[in-house]
């Protein structure tokens, strides 16, 4: 393996997860979290995050960049999770497609949802963002997520 080595100095601070305990959900925990991360991203300017958008498993056939432009009537995001960064000053800047990627065979997919999927087409799992595409007994999970950022100077 190489590594590259790029000059200049780092210019952000990339959180990668905010997880909660369901016992704890509702108390604003990743509201103190997200401020904590605001923090150690001071001296460097910039936080960034891919967000996994909290509601998206309700909708799992809308596209990521539709979704992200859902507003509430008072302006302020549809999605909780993306509230929250934006109530901090946090801004939308993108969406990914693939996020993240899950392929297995139809006997591992079967094995890892306890459900079946008898032919190739396109399934909507609890849970998912978006549905998992089966070809040639082959499934195939490409999660999205938004891309925030905080200017912490």
């Amino acid at each position: 393996m190489k590594f590259v080595s790029i000059p200049g100095e780092p210019d952000r601070v990339c959180a990668l997860a905010i997880m909660v305990s369901p016992a704890h959900r509702g108390r604003g925990v990743s509201s103190v979290m997200l401020e904590h991360m605001r923090e150690l991203a001071a001296p460097f300017g910039r936080l960034v995050a891919p967000v996994r958008p909290t509601l998206k498993e309700r909708y799992p056939l809308i596209p990521i960049e539709r979704y992200v432009r859902w507003r509430r009537g008072d302006g302020t995001h549809f999605d909780p999770w993306i509230r929250t960064h934006e109530r901090l000053g946090g801004e939308v800047t993108g969406t990914a497609e693939e996020a993240m990627l899950i392929e297995g065979s139809r006997e591992e997919w079967s094995e890892w949802t306890e459900l079946e999927f008898p032919g190739d087409g396109d399934y909507v799992l609890p849970g998912a963002l978006v549905p998992v595409r089966f070809a040639d007994g082959h499934g195939v999970y490409r999660e999205p997520c938004v891309w925030l950022q905080h200017d912490v100077t």
